[in-house]
C-alpha cells in the first residue's frame, strides 16, 4: 500500500514538473494577445494608451484583451501550484506560491472588472476604481515574489547574480510605473508597457533557471 501511495506521488510531481513551463507560457501568451487586440482597434498606440483601454467597452474587440488577462491568471494560479509542489511544499516554497498565485488572480479579476472612459471632471466609475486597485495589487504581489525569491537563495551561489538582475528589474520597473500613474510625458504608454513588462520579463528568466536547476538537481540524485 506504502509503495503504491509513493508512486502515485511520483506521479503527480511528474506532471507538475511539466507545468513549470508555465511560467514562461503565460507571459509570453498575454503579450501576444495584447498585440493582437491593438492591431484589431484603429487609432491605438502602444505608446500613447494605456493596455487597458482595449479591454473597456465600446471598442473593437474588449474581450481579446479581458480574456487573456483571465486566462493569464488561472495560468499563473496553476504556475503557483507547480512552483509549490516542485520546491518540496515548505515554507519557503509556500511564500513563493502565494506570491505568484495574488499576482495572478490580481490580474485576472483586472480582465473581469474593465477599465472606463473618463472625461474632464467626471467621476471615475467604481468598476475602473476595482480594476486599477487589482492591477497594483498584482504587481504588488511581483515585487514580493521578487524580494522572497533573493531571500531564499540568499544563502546560494545564484544569490550575487540574481540581487543584481532583480535590483536592475526593479530600478527600471517603479520609476517607469510611476511615470504611467501620474501620466507624466506623452509617452506614458510606453512607460507602462516597460515598467509592467520588464517584471514579466524576470519570470520568465526565474522560471527557466528554476527548471534547469530542478533537472540539475534531479540527476545528481
Amino acid at each position: 500500500m506504502d509503495e503504491q501511495a509513493a508512486t502515485g506521488t511520483r506521479r503527480i510531481r511528474m506532471d507538475t514538473r511539466h507545468l513549470l513551463w508555465i511560467g514562461v507560457a503565460a507571459p509570453v501568451l498575454i503579450v501576444v494577445l495584447v498585440l493582437i487586440a491593438a492591431a484589431a482597434t484603429p487609432g491605438y498606440s502602444h505608446l500613447y494608451h494605456a493596455v487597458s483601454r482595449l479591454g473597456i467597452a465600446g471598442t473593437p474587440r474588449p474581450t481579446i484583451l479581458n480574456a487573456s488577462m483571465i486566462i493569464y491568471g488561472l495560468m499563473m494560479c496553476v504556475f503557483a501550484y507547480a512552483v509549490y509542489d516542485r520546491l518540496g511544499r515548505n515554507r519557503n516554497a509556500r511564500l513563493l506560491s502565494i506570491a505568484i498565485a495574488v499576482h495572478g488572480i490580481g490580474v485576472m479579476f483586472a480582465g473581469v472588472f474593465n477599465d472606463e472612459f473618463v472625461g474632464s471632471g467626471q467621476m471615475i466609475p467604481i468598476e475602473a476604481i476595482v480594476h486599477t486597485t487589482f492591477a497594483v495589487i498584482s504587481y504588488a504581489a511581483l515585487l514580493a515574489l521578487m524580494v522572497v525569491f533573493n531571500i531564499i537563495l540568499r544563502n546560494t551561489p545564484f544569490r550575487r547574480r540574481l540581487i543584481w538582475f532583480t535590483a536592475a528589474v526593479v530600478s527600471i520597473s517603479m520609476p517607469l510605473l510611476a511615470l504611467f500613474i501620474f501620466k507624466e510625458g506623452s509617452y506614458f504608454g510606453l512607460f507602462q508597457r516597460v515598467g509592467y513588462g520588464i517584471t514579466l520579463f524576470w519570470v520568465v528568466i526565474i522560471t527557466l533557471k528554476l527548471i534547469l536547476f530542478l533537472k540539475k538537481l534531479a540527476k545528481l540524485t
